[in-house]
């Protein structure tokens, strides 16, 4: 799963991937080189009867000598389908290519990130942009205007530019408060993940520092039940989208984490049963309910172990911080930014691309249609940019970050197992 260099070979990196897909096995085929996604099946068991099939441990893939997953890697159409499988809520269709995945990076990354030579790989990579590829229908309209001015004639002389001058400043203006808004919004939802990330190890480390061998599977239960909480609020946030356009309009889009669940709490065996009944049948609310589990939980560790007051304040001080976390991403994503202002910003855009060819025209003659083209895809670009960074979760690395919480919950299981 990890490589090095030996004998003058590049070194082998790997990326874990978590799924439940089927055995598979995908060639991917990159500047002549291979990967290769490869996976075998186990099986998991609750109360003597096979629930789902999962992976060994986990799916990697390796790629000999080029770029990491969720490091900013180019990948061929067929690692975009297998990661979808992956995932199958992530939204790759807001997403450049180079981040499939996520937008989780690695010191190679970023690397590659501040090459000069992005200018050239960006530009001519320009036809298999999202955001190109999402707004060249809506500029077509500003060059059909273009277009025709130019086979009528009309205007013979051009209009004034002043009004343009004006307007192109508040288009501006509009552009840069919608875009710095929606990043925002962005940005508090990463740090709201990270910080449930943190929280979380938190909760392992202190439930396993502090327990004894007879009340080690309480602890237990305070780990497994930690880890079912990234998963639940990862499915809580991407409840599947009944419209739209595309595989995106389809319900069977709606995220689930029952095996997810069954995954974390087979530490548990039959005693976990309850829990697992609990957080998969008619939950309607799945990270209340495991919260609340949760705080049972630590509350039976307190007492049984008899945990000193200061260790028994950070679990409960742990457990309101993750509530935190739960309400501030439900915030995000049921508030949007006023949708007068969204709407009002894309109708000033469209009038002001619109005119735009009345005063060009006479000018330029048929250039008129490439540069307003070029003008359309920059201005418009902006917008939709804005639009994509507004809902974050559609498009934030959720399933990674979930991913590094059961791994480093399974490490904290195998420490407290052996006694630290």
């Amino acid at each position: 799963r990890r490589g090095g260099a030996r004998r003058g070979r590049p070194g082998i990196r790997a990326v874990v991937l978590p799924s439940l897909t089927r055995p598979s096995a995908v060639n991917l085929r990159r500047s002549g080189r291979s990967s290769i996604i490869a996976s075998s099946g186990k099986q998991v068991v609750v109360g003597g009867e096979v629930v789902y099939t999962t992976m060994d441990d986990e799916d990697v893939l390796a790629s000999s000598g080029g770029d990491a997953i969720g490091g900013g890697g180019v990948f061929a159409s067929d690692a975009r389908k297998s990661l979808e499988k992956v995932d199958p809520t992530l939204r790759t269709d807001l997403m450049s290519s180079a981040t499939v995945m996520s937008q989780v990076m690695d010191q190679n990354a970023w690397e590659r990130h501040r090459s000069s030579l992005r200018f050239f790989r960006v530009f001519f990579n320009v036809f298999s942009s999202t955001v190109f590829k999402r707004i060249f229908v809506p500029s077509l309209l500003p060059v059909a205007i273009a277009v025709a001015t130019c086979l009528l004639g009309w205007p013979v002389k051009p209009i004034n530019a002043l009004p343009f001058s004006i307007g192109g400043g508040l288009v501006s203006f509009m552009l840069v408060f919608r875009t710095n808004s929606g990043y925002g919004r962005f940005v508090e939802g990463r740090i709201l993940w990270g910080t449930m990330l943190n929280t979380l190890r938190d909760v392992g480390r202190v439930a396993a520092t502090y327990s004894t061998p007879s009340t080690r599977m309480l602890a237990m239960r305070v780990i497994c039940l930690a880890e079912c909480f990234a998963w639940l609020l990862k499915t809580h946030l991407r409840q599947g989208r009944t419209v739209g356009f595309g595989k995106h309009s389809l319900p069977e889009d709606k995220d689930t984490a029952t095996p997810r669940v069954i995954e974390a709490m087979k530490p548990m065996g039959e005693a976990g049963a309850q829990d697992i009944k609990r957080l998969t049948e008619d939950c309607p609310h799945g990270p209340l309910i495991c919260m609340i589990l949760l705080t049972d939980a630590c509350k039976k560790l307190i007492e049984e172990a008899k945990l000193p007051f200061d260790a028994a304040t950070e679990l409960q001080k742990y457990i309101q911080i993750l509530g935190g976390c739960l309400g501030g991403s439900e915030r995000i994503l049921k508030t949007p930014i006023p949708q007068s202002y969204t709407r009002h910003t894309g109708r000033v855009l469209m009038m002001f691309l619109c005119s735009l060819p009345l005063t060009l025209t006479p000018v330029m003659g048929w250039s008129v249609v490439p540069a307003v083209f070029i003008l359309s895809y920059a201005l418009m670009g902006v917008d939709e940019i804005g639009i994509e960074l507004e809902e974050p979760f559609a498009t934030l690395p959720l399933a990674p970050i979930s991913t590094t919480v059961r791994n480093n919950l399974k490490s904290t299981r195998e420490l407290m197992m052996e006694g630290i």
